[in-house]
């Protein structure tokens, strides 16, 4: 089975909108020091996710 080529286009742009929104909403909400540990969070959120075994 594998999605339609209008389908896999509808998830492209549902994607790209929500890293937009994602995006602006960081910039506009949060402050420079904010942003900085918004960072320093996501770095040790990806070293745990890299380190776990796949079900």
């Amino acid at each position: 089975m594998s999605l339609s080529k209008k389908c896999e286009k509808l998830l492209r742009e549902s994607r790209a909108a929500k890293q937009d929104w994602l995006t602006t909403a960081i910039l506009e909400k949060l402050s420079a020091l904010e942003r900085q540990k918004l960072s320093a969070a996501l770095g040790l959120l990806n070293r745990i996710t890299d380190d776990k075994p796949l079900s």
